[in-house]
């Protein structure tokens, strides 16, 4: 599958224009629409997406409504706009700069004579030095064949990883499959077990963002609301808060992408290999 496909296939799956969760205080005959944002830009060539959409009520049979007129920036720079393409109905597309790590990007969005603005830093993107496959038995969820991964951690601060797995050219893509870690207690290597069995012949692709602390909390929040139930006697979460000003819905996702491409061998046997 194609890189560009699995990054856009990633940013559709993980939409949160149907996610608005009522929180206390919230009335349908008051409900005003809110303004829905999801921006990434990795360290991968480009292009980059922007969707700006408004949500929907809760009880409306679509997922949000159009947004004819904004306009949409990503810079270098916090005092110049660079416009993007608009490719389609709330769709925009930046293919005219590109991702480095270490850099700080600027997002800039104008809407009915509203700003909506973030910036975020690139992290450095992972080392996956060496991976490992091994056929585990009574396991949960299920037996099979797991993939572990080995992280370098020569940086001393805590990172933050958001991971995506695709089989055979299907991305898991439910809130379930919204798979987060972190780094917080290793000192020098890191492990992480990929929570999927595979069976033998799966061409299983690994895209491991490292993203910011913001980012992670907010992807977090996101999860925990979705994927929760609650009680009579427990109050409902609130929207996770988003890393852009005027209080949209959504987030400004600077990430830096590792990817590796994994066939599962024909054989139940161990294999650990070391990655260039």
């Amino acid at each position: 599958m194609n890189k560009k496909n699995i990054i856009l296939i990633a940013l559709t799956v993980f939409s949160l224009v149907s996610c608005y969760q009522i929180t206390e205080g919230d009335l349908y005959e008051d409900y005003k629409p809110t303004v829905v944002i999801e921006a990434t830009i990795n360290n991968q060539k480009p292009p980059y997406f922007v969707k700006v959409t408004y949500s929907a009520k809760p009880e409306d049979s679509v997922n949000y409504y159009n947004i004819y007129n904004a306009k949409v920036s990503i810079s270098t720079c916090s005092n110049k706009l660079n416009y993007l393409k608009k490719v389609e109905d709330n769709m925009y597309m930046a293919d005219n700069i590109i991702g480095y790590p270490d850099s700080t990007y600027f997002l800039n969005i104008f809407i009915d004579g509203k700003e909506y603005k973030a910036k975020d830093k690139m992290p450095t993107p992972a080392k996956i030095y060496r991976t490992e496959i091994k056929y585990r038995t009574q396991y949960v969820p299920s037996e099979g064949n797991y993939i572990k991964l080995y992280l370098d951690k020569k940086e001393r601060n805590v990172r933050y990883y958001k991971l995506n797995i695709t089989k055979n050219g299907v991305l898991y893509d439910t809130y379930n499959d919204l798979i987060l870690f972190s780094d917080t207690y290793s000192k020098d290597t890191f492990e992480y077990l990929i929570p999927y069995a595979f069976k033998p012949s799966d061409t299983v692709i690994v895209d491991l963002n490292v993203i910011t602390e913001d980012v992670y909390k907010y992807f977090y929040a996101l999860k925990k609301q979705t994927t929760s139930t609650f009680s009579n006697i427990q109050a409902p979460l609130k929207n996770p808060v988003e890393n852009i000003t005027n209080q949209p819905l959504g987030f400004f996702q600077v990430s830096a992408l590792s990817s590796l491409n994994i066939v599962i061998p024909d054989s139940n046997v161990y294999i650990s290999s070391t990655n260039k």
